[in-house]
């Protein structure tokens, strides 16, 4: 038993080392990218199944696993298209602390009760939520703008990822599965018509995720205070005002083409 326990309390370490090796590799084996990424997400896979408890028919297994394993798809398909080497450092290193610290959580949480701090999970899931959303919507759109992808094709992927992550973050935030679906359906079926509008836009596929990153935020915010009984005129005109001032600050920053 303790042997387990030790060889679980590594895997959060393995699963930082492996993202952040995954994405470095990228540098040091440029010509085999989807490779090197296809590897990268192959263990990361067995990692944090594992870590999760390898419990495929269970509903927590699936936001515990997806959340991680979702930020990590997204970074690796925005590395691909990022062509500053500060940026892509900045990605990989968002990108492994926060699956590190999800790990860790997860660890905590499942394993030694008594080290996880209450609340760390959910405040996490909608941090790994929202950057998880920026990373893939705006590989989504440059894989539009560089190779000309059919917006029937991409607008569904993004669906799926949306679903995924919207869901995850309501399950672990411990909503009720009846109310989780018609949400995460109701974001996927507003984040697609967003996707579709913006996708006309002429911006660069950052601000473009920006915007469509920023909708998610907010709505998941108001979602949230209503499903926990905490939405009020007051805290929606706060929601309603940070998007219309952030909205602003990204349209007039924006680079238009």
């Amino acid at each position: 038993m303790n042997n387990m326990l030790v060889f679980l309390r590594a895997l959060p370490i393995l699963a930082g080392l492996t993202m952040a090796i995954g994405s470095m590799a990228l540098f040091w084996f440029p010509g085999h990218p989807f490779i090197v990424i296809g590897v990268a997400l192959l263990i990361l896979f067995f990692i944090l199944a594992k870590l999760a408890g390898w419990s495929f028919n269970k509903a927590d297994f699936w936001s515990f696993f997806a959340l991680p394993f979702c930020l990590a798809v997204s970074a690796f398909s925005l590395l691909l298209f990022v062509e500053g080497r500060d940026m892509k450092i900045l990605i990989i290193t968002l990108a492994t602390l926060l699956l590190w610290l999800f790990a860790e959580n997860i660890f905590s949480f499942l394993y030694l009760s008594s080290t996880y701090q209450v609340n760390a999970l959910e405040y996490l899931s909608l941090v790994m939520g929202v950057v998880s959303v920026f990373f893939v919507t705006a590989a989504f759109f440059a894989l539009r703008l560089f190779f000309g992808f059919s917006l029937w094709l991409i607008v569904p992927l993004h669906a799926v990822f949306i679903f995924a992550l919207f869901a995850s973050v309501l399950w672990v935030c411990k909503i009720g599965k009846e109310k989780i679906i018609p949400n995460a359906f109701g974001a996927v079926l507003l984040l697609a018509e967003l996707f579709l509008c913006l996708a006309f836009l002429p911006a660069s596929f950052f601000s473009n995720a920006a915007i469509l990153t920023l909708f998610f935020y907010i709505f998941l915010g108001i979602v949230r205070a209503h499903l926990f009984n905490r939405l009020s005129p007051m805290v929606l005109k706060r929601y309603l005002l940070a998007f219309g001032l952030i909205a602003v600050v990204i349209v007039l920053t924006a680079k238009w083409t």
